[in-house]
């Protein structure tokens, strides 16, 4: 059994873009919140690391069991993004705004980093929840019976 990913459409392109504003957007406010760069380093991750993978991978039929495998190692590696985009993203914003004390100092920045593994850990059970989904999708669950018969 195979799995096809579809290429994403031309209009992906603007919700890019339109992410890029809303960061842009975060980067010109004084919030100095450690949720509010971890959801947006988080989605920036997501967004941009899925639209990487969907143009990588999109329009080739891979057998499930490497989806399985891929979905758990994919999970991981957005899990290291995420840490990667939120350390980015604390550092520029710090730069920009060149307060005498920075909205997060250098010693924050670096602790994220220490986080990598847990974030990575994370993101990988979430992909293994993902190729979880993704085979019971696939397996015609319609022939189980639901009890009531």
């Amino acid at each position: 059994m195979t799995v096809r990913l579809p290429k994403p459409a031309t209009k992906a392109r603007f919700l890019l873009i339109g992410y890029g504003l809303v960061l842009l957007f975060w980067m010109g406010l004084e919030d100095s919140g450690t949720l509010t760069v971890a959801m947006l380093g988080t989605g920036t991750a997501i967004i941009y690391g899925g639209a990487w993978i969907a143009n990588y991978i999109g329009d080739r039929d891979i057998p499930l069991k490497i989806w399985l495998v891929g979905c758990v190692i994919l999970g991981a590696f957005m899990g290291a993004l995420s840490v990667l985009s939120i350390a980015t993203l604390m550092f520029f914003k710090s730069s920009w705004h060149g307060h005498t004390f920075p909205d997060y100092p250098a010693q924050m920045i670096i602790d994220m980093f220490t986080r990598l593994p847990i974030w990575s850990l994370s993101g990988a059970l979430l992909g293994l929840s993902c190729a979880i989904f993704l085979f019971l999708y696939h397996a015609n669950l319609n022939q189980i019976p639901s009890g009531n018969e």
